[in-house]
């Protein structure tokens, strides 16, 4: 059990990672309180081997890193979406302000025939 969850553990940390690299182009160790109680949870594990199994300490450690690995890439994962979200938008805020351009300019352009004359609709004889 406690291979399964450090196996978990390490594949839920890639993906998160994965996630913060795509999103800062860099890798992102965010220090969350979840990591924080992990490492701290490491720290006194020598300790807690006097008075508990050690089965027992691996697969406590190994639950408070799978949720903090968990917490991690929900972060990671929802500032990426609200990222593309606000991208999406932005990109189609720019593409109606271009088709608006080109409607007025298109507008413009037939205002301006119409004054020098192109599309009067009466022939001059």
């Amino acid at each position: 059990m406690d291979a399964l969850l450090g196996h978990y553990n390490s594949r839920v940390r890639v993906l998160s990672l994965a996630v913060g690299y795509v999103k800062y182009r860099a890798l992102s160790f965010l220090h969350t309180y979840a990591n924080k109680t992990t490492g701290i949870a490491l720290c006194f594990s020598p300790i807690l081997h006097q008075f508990f199994e050690l089965n027992l300490i691996i697969f406590v450690l190994c639950v408070i890193a799978s949720l903090s690995a968990v917490e991690e890439l929900i972060i990671n994962y929802n500032t990426l979406k609200n990222l593309i979200g606000t991208l999406i938008v932005y990109a189609l805020r720019v593409a109606a302000k271009n088709v608006k351009y080109l409607y007025y300019s298109e507008m413009n352009l037939k205002l301006q025939r119409l004054r020098c004359g192109f599309y009067s609709g009466s022939s001059t004889k």
